[in-house]
């Protein structure tokens, strides 16, 4: 997607990533979007409110703003992991079955998170432990880590294909994304578990199975991750608000 808003620098936005915006007055804009299915959240908050309460100006993304002046300010950036998932939680409970507290709380951590979020405009930076050829062999593992998501990932194997040993696997993938391969790909499949259960017909069981878990252990891993059994999810589909 790209967007182009006022006297503002045209702005192209590559997901998964994040757009901030900062705008006194009203202005023309002009967005375009890729031929492909997007899933997106959008949060407004009163700049005095969130100058005011939120601290918002201890963020260099939002000092940037300022330094704009009265111009329409936006930026984009590369969403890490801790951004998607608190993303697809929200995108999760969206619509009527969506709870109203739950998703200003994670609105608020979500902006929580965007503005402290640090690195170069329009990508993500590359840790100082790694080479550009080691970030790129990261990369291609993440990629396979992500391939079935039914079936437990061989760590081995993953690092023998894309040219690491396990050891510097594990520690160039928590430089990368902040945790180890199999914390993320259990974060990935129980975010992906939250969304199917709260929007899809589906039952807990099917669900467990989709990601590769049984049932008994998809409970005790949602109940920790989310604070609550993932039945009750299936029962709010069909309750009225």
């Amino acid at each position: 997607m790209w967007l182009k808003a006022g006297n503002a620098p045209e702005v192209a936005v590559e997901a998964p990533g994040l757009l901030f915006g900062v705008s006194a007055s009203l202005y023309s804009r002009v967005q375009v979007f890729a031929p492909c299915a997007l899933s997106s959240v959008h949060i407004q908050a009163d700049l005095d409110f969130a100058r005011a309460y939120l601290h918002v100006d201890t963020s260099p993304m939002v000092r940037r703003a300022f330094d704009a002046a009265d111009a329409p300010f936006f930026e984009a950036q590369a969403a890490d992991a801790a951004i998607q998932a608190v993303a697809g939680q929200i995108l999760a409970v969206s619509g009527p079955a969506g709870h109203p507290l739950f998703q200003a709380a994670k609105a608020l951590e979500l902006m929580a998170l965007v503005l402290g979020h640090e690195g170069p405009t329009g990508c993500s930076r590359r840790p100082r432990s790694l080479t550009p050829t080691e970030q790129g062999r990261i990369e291609a593992a993440h990629v396979l880590l992500l391939e079935r998501l039914d079936t437990a990932p061989d760590l081995t194997a993953i690092a023998r294909r894309t040219g690491l040993n396990p050891s510097k696997l594990n520690r160039g993938f928590r430089a990368t994304y902040g945790m180890t391969p199999y914390a993320f790909l259990q974060e990935r499949r129980l975010q992906i578990a939250y969304r199917m259960l709260a929007s899809e017909r589906a039952s807990v069981g099917e669900v467990a199975l989709a990601i590769g878990y049984s049932p008994a252990h998809f409970a005790t891993l949602f109940r920790r991750r989310f604070g609550l059994a993932p039945s009750s999810l299936v029962a709010a589909r069909s309750s009225p608000l």
